[in-house]
């Protein structure tokens, strides 16, 4: 397992899946994507795998859950705006 930094600064941990693959696509995994996969099933297309506690870190079954995009994007919409709210009133 390693971990890689995303764009927004916040580093996620992988895990190599085949190092035979010619694609780095197929090579690797996301841990949290792993673990659901492992413990719970199949993750349907299209679907993220999320930390519930936001602590990408907290690799607890319990604290993984499988959601929409669609969903991603209302929860972190959200979690935006409560940030910019909170930084204008202080």
């Amino acid at each position: 397992m390693f971990k890689r930094k995303d764009k927004s600064g916040r580093y996620y941990s992988y895990i190599v899946i085949d190092e035979t693959a010619k694609e780095k696509n197929n090579r690797y995994e996301l841990y949290q994507r792993y673990l659901y996969k492992k413990h719970i099933g199949k993750i349907k297309d299209g679907n993220i795998i999320i930390f519930k506690d936001r602590n990408n870190e907290n690799f607890d079954i319990n604290n993984l859950e499988q959601i929409t995009r669609a969903e991603n994007l209302k929860i972190n919409s959200k979690t935006r705006l409560l940030k910019k709210n909170k930084e204008q009133v202080w």
